[in-house]
């Protein structure tokens, strides 16, 4: 689910006076605590039975094709790093020591949202997205602001 944030722009043209590494900082400082509002009310609607599927749903920051200026992040649930091993496709592939991403502990998360074929689903991201979209906007109007006030005081 993605949230495009359309009519700030008397907050976005005030930051832009200050410069734009102040504003790019702002906007991500932002766009971070909306996406901690939305963390929060995953966390509290996800099913518990160990809590380990509650405890691997985190905030990330996403790459961005559309410009550098526009930030992304996104909640999910974690996965586990690991490095390339060192083998002859590798080396020819150049992947040696670098890291990709596998499945984490809490794998499963993806069958309790969506179901399977031998169970239903039984979602608790995509109606927590949609429930807490107001008070995500909110919690980014409110960080712009105060990075507005702060950078008039730095000034």
């Amino acid at each position: 689910m993605e949230i495009k944030l359309v009519g700030f722009s008397e907050l976005q043209k005030r930051l832009q006076e200050f410069g734009p590494k102040v504003a790019a900082n702002e906007q991500r400082n932002a766009t971070r605590a909306a996406a901690v509002v939305f963390r929060d009310a995953v966390r509290m609607a996800a099913p518990v039975r160990t809590g380990l599927l509650k405890a691997n749903i985190i905030v990330n920051k996403r790459r961005s094709t559309e410009g550098r200026f526009v930030v992304k992040y996104g909640v999910r649930i974690k996965a586990v790093k690991q490095k390339y091993g060192n083998t002859s496709a590798n080396r020819r592939n150049r992947r040696v020591g670098k890291r990709f991403e596998v499945e984490g502990p809490a794998f499963y998360g993806r069958f309790i949202e969506y179901g399977t074929s031998k169970m239903r689903a039984q979602p608790f991201m995509r109606p927590a997205f949609g429930s807490n979209v107001d008070k995500a906007i909110e919690a980014f109007r409110m960080r712009m602001a105060k990075g507005v006030e702060d950078a008039a005081k730095k000034q």
